[in-house]
């Protein structure tokens, strides 16, 4: 049976998967160019595959007749840029010599593009990556800028795995949140100055705002700091401390101590009954 021809007007995409590939270079950090083997164009190369160029002096004649030599530099490698294979991925994957890619190229022009087949991922090493969605109500102004944008970023060379957000969609604030394993520390900021960390090594916890106020657990320490006002409250017990006075409002107060010792130029004691039991007998002197 003939095959069916091609209807009028319809013709190929330009752009094309053309080979299986073999990275020959770990990819360098940072880039999205990868060295790539064509391995359906050389079904020579055995053993590991390495970035190796080569080379090689040509000589050419001008139109005198003179002869003249020039260096080139031979490879049978070529150079490609990194396809997307998902919409929000940032950043390529961290590719390391010998895994295999898929080959693109833009009809038979000298660009091409890889695509990570994640058929050798075991052979990678310390890996990067950063996720983005737009956060603009703007078409076009998202993309990779974190002020436009919320992101995920998780990186094994830096040991951090961050989540933050923007203001670009109207939102109030921003938020920070980060695991940042190389410290071993754990913080959650916003754009003001508000703050809560987790420092392992240092068995700390704490709260802060940007007034200056905080509150922070370290070993066997509590530590507060207002400027304004501390109050507990515990049912209808409360404690309150301003800058000049402590204000205690309970329905009974004992205080169980070896040494009660009360320096002050005014002592004042008020109440319908106080009653004061000391074994040993009570003084007061002026």
């Amino acid at each position: 049976m003939e095959a069916p021809k091609q209807m009028s007007g319809q013709a190929g995409s330009m752009f094309r998967m053309i080979s299986i590939g073999t990275s020959k270079e770990n990819k360098p950090r940072g880039s999205t160019l990868l060295n790539v083997l064509m391995n359906e164009k050389a079904m020579a190369t055995d053993g590991e595959i390495m970035f190796n160029p080569t080379e090689q002096t040509r000589q050419w004649q001008d139109t005198t007749g003179e002869t003249h030599q020039v260096k080139t530099t031979a490879e049978r490698s070529v150079p490609c840029q990194w396809l997307p294979s998902e919409d929000n991925r940032a950043t390529p994957p961290d590719i390391m010599r010998n895994e295999l890619v898929e080959v693109w190229r833009l009809g038979d022009s000298d660009k091409y593009y890889w695509r990570s087949l994640a058929l050798k991922n075991g052979l990678r090493s310390l890996e990067s990556v950063v996720y983005t969605w737009n956060a603009s109500p703007n078409p076009g102004g998202g993309g990779v800028d974190f002020a436009t944008c919320y992101y995920l970023a998780v990186s094994a060379h830096d040991k951090h795995f961050t989540i933050g957000t923007s203001k670009a969609n109207g939102e109030p604030y921003a938020w920070t949140m980060q695991f940042n394993t190389g410290e071993g520390e754990f913080t959650i900021t916003d754009d003001i100055g508000n703050e809560f960390e987790i420092v392992s090594k240092d068995n700390r916890l704490q709260l802060k705002n940007p007034d200056g106020t905080y509150l922070k657990l370290e070993r066997k320490i509590i530590e507060m700091k207002a400027d304004e006002s501390i109050e507990l409250i515990v049912g209808g017990t409360r404690y309150k401390l301003v800058p000049t006075a402590v204000t205690t409002t309970t329905t009974d107060v004992t205080t169980d101590a070896s040494t009660f010792t009360v320096n002050a130029p005014k002592v004042s004691i008020g109440g319908g009954n106080v009653t004061l039991r000391t074994p040993s007998g009570f003084a007061i002197a002026g």
